[in-house]
């Protein structure tokens, strides 16, 4: 029997390849680590994110990231890459991490709306 379990190849954890990065998201002072399968793309980051956050990205909630400067920047398809260059993997595991930011221009539009 043991040597029957040897033979199976059992992980836990589940293998690091399985994973080609972990997305660390910071929102409210809540931080989510959501491991994203290869390739590592916009769409897969935001499924990801969208499934613990649904209601924040369906109100215009946005991903940024910090750049070399502190500055928070939008992550969009376009920025992928720069996203990927300013945070290069360490060692075995590549850590994104990201800021879900809540839209002030949804708040800001129900009342003008309501004005209206």
């Amino acid at each position: 029997l043991a040597q029957a379990c040897l033979s199976k190849q059992w992980f836990y954890p589940p293998r690091q390849e399985a994973m080609a990065a972990i997305v660390k998201v910071e929102c409210d002072g809540e931080i989510q680590r959501l491991p994203v399968a290869a390739p590592v793309t916009y769409e897969r980051i935001l499924e990801r994110v969208a499934s613990s956050w649904p209601e924040l990205l369906a109100g215009g909630a946005s991903l940024k990231y910090e750049d070399e400067e502190g500055d928070l920047c939008t992550l969009t398809p376009a920025t992928m890459e720069d996203l990927v260059l300013l945070q290069p993997p360490k060692g075995q595991q590549h850590v994104l991490r990201l800021k879900l930011v809540r839209s002030s221009a949804v708040g800001a539009a129900a009342p003008a709306a309501a004005a209206a």
